[in-house]
């Protein structure tokens, strides 16, 4: 994980959260129950999604508690088992709180964001935090678990915004670092890529909270550079709003494949593009 250049995300909550909930107060009864690229959700089960997260993290983080009602994901661990083990909980959760009100649901999520925010504060972001296997397997820093966090609250904030028809939240301070957070896959997306060493990719975003970033195929794999002045041995450019939903599975390839200015080697470009930056 040395690699990797640690970054501090939790100023950021508060003001996502603060967001949300601005959002969550000018919906009527009728659009909570809007329906959302999330399977079977509404934006209601979203927000109590969102709710459910909240308490679990403080509930592990801050008390170290562990149910030992809750559903327990078995040996071996893999990516199908935390997949299975995770839509269980959510499951869970959403089938039971689905009698909360949307003002009750507002008033929790405003409260429990305070909480979580002073969890974060009192974690030590160097110490070894829950695994983000689509950056990189085994153990994870946890400024790098806390990064994966912020983008899936940001992520979910998208899609109740995108459901109701209300701007989304694509401000340089909100959706960089959920791009940045992003694009500490892209040595894992290429690890199979063949490639001669010195060889760089770069993946742009085009927009507001956008960048470009750069990778070098050197002796130990692909690592983060800035070789701008060479010509890239595979480049491919898109919007922010393709890029947000094509790497959270919130559109098809295909979709948005016609709008992805591309160049260079054919399996850097199909790396890039599948890139997965999302557990489910």
């Amino acid at each position: 994980m040395d690699r990797f250049v640690p970054t501090d995300l939790r100023p950021l909550f508060p003001r996502e959260r603060a967001a949300l909930l601005d959002v969550l107060r000018t919906l009527d009864s009728s659009e909570w129950q809007f329906p959302t690229v999330c399977a079977e959700w509404s934006i209601h089960d979203i927000a109590l999604h969102l709710l459910n997260g909240d308490l679990r993290f403080i509930a592990g983080r801050r008390d170290s508690y562990q149910s030992p009602h809750g559903p327990v994901v078995q040996p071996p661990y893999g990516r199908s088992e935390v997949t299975a083990l995770v839509d269980e909980i959510n499951n869970r959760w959403i089938a039971g709180a689905r009698w909360m009100s949307p003002r009750q649901v507002i008033d929790q999520l405003e409260q429990s964001g305070r909480a979580y925010a002073d969890t974060l504060a009192g974690l030590d972001m160097t110490a070894p935090g829950i695994p983000v296997d689509w950056i990189a397997p085994g153990p994870a820093p946890t400024w790098m678990d806390v990064a994966r966090e912020y983008t899936e609250r940001w992520i979910h904030q998208q899609q109740i915004r995108d459901a109701a028809g209300r701007p989304p939240l694509l401000d340089r301070w909100a959706a960089y670092p959920v791009f940045d957070t992003f694009m500490l896959a892209l040595p894992n997306a290429l690890r199979a890529v063949e490639a001669p060493l010195g060889a760089n990719v770069h993946l742009t975003v085009r927009g507001d909270a956008g960048c470009t970033w750069i990778v070098r195929k050197e002796d130990a794999g692909w690592t983060f550079g800035s070789d701008r002045g060479a010509t890239p041995f595979a480049s491919i450019v898109l919007d922010q709003d393709d890029a947000w939903r094509l790497y959270t599975k919130g559109t098809t390839k295909d979709t948005v494949l016609p709008r992805i200015a591309r160049t260079g080697n054919p399996a850097a470009i199909d790396a890039m593009i599948d890139m997965v930056t999302v557990l489910a």
